[in-house]
């Protein structure tokens, strides 16, 4: 690598495990010093060293990673707003009821939640960071912005197959069209067990799964991906909430005949010295 000479190697097997690339929201004002880009834990961990220093916090997502960064940020005592452009809390992963209840755990953290505007541009004053929206405009320190993600896959074009973003694709067992090239992690897409399709959306817990997949597989083995059901779980001020599978507008949305029950219970008999009630939401099919 020094001096630019080239070699060739061979192997007899080979996993790509390239990671996703960053894409950035289409906003003015996105590449400041005072906005940074999260698309994995370990960003937000960076954004929250980025961010020692600022005290006013402007979080622009609506995913169970913004939602965490908020409140690390409210463990710091920081001033929080969140901006979830148009839509209840974690609206993809939970209905409106337990949207609602995020909402009033947030608002009783003073925790300023923005739910009804949309961001159109972050503009750098210098000391800090304007988020304009169609309603209004907020004076923050700094500006989290949740990211998008891509395949970075470029290398591989004319190799195995992809699509036109990139993603390549897999069987069950993990091989691309060249049954000797494995792809995991940010390179490829997971079979979602609930809607029975392969959906790109990288997890680093995902990945870890698959390379031991691979890894069997490699070895001689025929292990099949069992898919994934993409759950989630989240501590909000010490409020646990998780979700897995579809929500029921979601099924809908899928072609699902779907309805839904809600039931409420103590989560340990009463019996017990102490207890709490739990809600649940089951979704049927």
């Amino acid at each position: 690598m020094l001096d630019d000479a080239t070699s060739e190697e061979h192997y007899d097997k080979l996993i790509i495990a390239t990671d996703s690339r960053t894409e950035a929201p289409a906003l003015k004002g996105i590449d400041s010093s005072n906005v940074t880009l999260i698309k994995d834990q370990q960003d937000a961990k960076a954004a929250l060293l980025l961010s020692a220093i600022d005290q006013q916090i402007a979080v622009i997502g609506n995913d169970p990673l913004s939602l965490g960064l908020v409140d690390a940020y409210r463990q710091k005592g920081k001033e929080v707003t969140l901006f979830t452009n148009g839509e209840p809390i974690l609206h993809h992963n939970f209905e409106e009821e337990y949207s609602r209840r995020a909402l009033d755990i947030l608002t009783a953290d003073n925790i300023k939640v923005v739910t009804d505007e949309h961001v159109t541009e972050l503009d750098d004053n210098e000391i800090g960071i304007t988020v304009a929206t169609d309603k209004g405009s907020y004076s923050v320190s700094r500006a989290i912005v949740a990211a998008g993600q891509k395949p970075d896959t470029s290398i591989f074009e004319g190799v195995v197959e992809m699509d036109e973003n990139g993603v390549i694709a897999v069987n069950e067992f993990i091989q691309t069209s060249d049954p000797d090239i494995y792809a995991i992690g940010g390179s490829t897409t997971i079979h979602y067990n609930p809607t029975d399709k392969d959906v790109y959306k990288p997890q680093p817990t995902e990945g870890v799964r698959q390379a031991a997949i691979v890894a069997h597989n490699i070895h001689g083995e025929q292990m099949k991906d069992s898919g994934t059901q993409l759950s989630m779980s989240l501590n909000l001020d010490g409020t646990y909430m998780a979700s897995l599978g579809l929500t029921f507008e979601r099924a809908k949305a899928a072609g699902f005949d779907a309805d839904v029950v809600t039931i409420e219970d103590n989560y340990r008999p009463e019996f017990m010295p102490t207890t709490t009630p739990v809600p649940d939401v089951i979704g049927l099919g």
